[in-house]
């Protein structure tokens, strides 16, 4: 019943999201003046980069795909009417997707921007900003993951010497088939991560605030931590030794040979 009430309302904040999609930059004071107007054909346009790229940072309604091989490129296909107001440059080592001035955004207006060749190790999406890894990525450091208002992330498959995930406001990770020594979840604020076919060492995740994370695969260690009506889901992600905490209504249902487990103020853990 709580994950179906958390469902509903995350639904009709996303419902709402999308109905509007409205982002206020400082500054701004007629609505008239940064609603983006659109043409019927997008155009497509390329980055020049002399610089390597690590990080990606998509804000505001963008997708960004990203191809971890092949030659390095950067392209961005919009309608937007007025291309002066896209907001789309490198940073330093970060690649920045966003709009200039933008206040009002709503359906019609299309910006996808495609990246591929370079090794990113960093990715951040905020205010429904997108990024989609469409090829396994296999990196020789810790990979960092970090989403917020409704901003998502997937990744298909690859390895990393550590996985980092930040999830809040409703921020959504999806990360499939990976392989890691070592896995960091925290999510709150009825943020949802789903890890799946995951094969790591020791599995870190904390979950407060609503937020929902679902786990499968093997781990040989986990720690899971979960307060105020949030719920860890690792009945399908096998270990030898697990510590579960739960309080404040939060849920925990864990698969452990050896499971340390505490619980206060309504929270449940359930070793299957």
């Amino acid at each position: 019943m709580k994950r179906f009430i958390l469902s509903l309302l995350a639904l009709s904040l996303t419902t709402s999201l999308w109905s509007c999609k409205e982002i206020v930059i400082a500054g701004i004071n007629s609505p008239s003046e940064t609603r983006l107007e659109v043409v019927p054909h997008s155009r497509v346009h390329t980055l020049n980069v002399t610089g390597e790229v690590t990080k990606i940072d998509a804000r505001q309604d963008i997708e960004v795909r990203y191809i971890p091989t092949g030659q390095k490129s950067i392209t961005v296909t919009s309608n937007l009417k007025d291309p002066s107001l896209l907001n789309i440059h490198v940073s330093g080592n970060t690649l920045i997707a966003a709009y200039k001035g933008a206040r009002y955004i709503d359906n019609s207006v299309h910006t996808v921007v495609e990246i591929s060749g370079y090794t990113i190790n960093d990715m951040k999406t905020s205010s429904s900003g997108e990024i989609k890894v469409l090829q396994p990525l296999t990196l020789q450091c810790p990979l960092n993951i970090s989403t917020s208002s409704t901003g998502s992330i997937s990744l298909i498959g690859g390895s990393a010497t550590a996985v980092n995930i930040a999830a809040s406001s409703s921020g959504d990770v999806d990360l499939n088939n990976f392989n890691t020594p070592s896995l960091t979840i925290a999510a709150s604020s009825g943020a949802d991560v789903d890890c799946e076919y995951l094969t790591a060492d020791n599995v870190n995740i904390s979950a407060s605030s609503g937020a929902d994370v679902d786990c499968k695969g093997t781990a040989r260690t986990a720690n899971f931590t979960a307060s105020s009506g949030a719920d860890i889901s690792a009945k399908e992600l096998f270990t030898e030794r697990a510590v579960a905490t739960a309080s404040s209504g939060a849920d925990i249902d864990c698969k452990a040979r050896s499971l340390q487990k505490d619980t206060s103020s309504g929270g449940s853990v359930t070793n299957h």
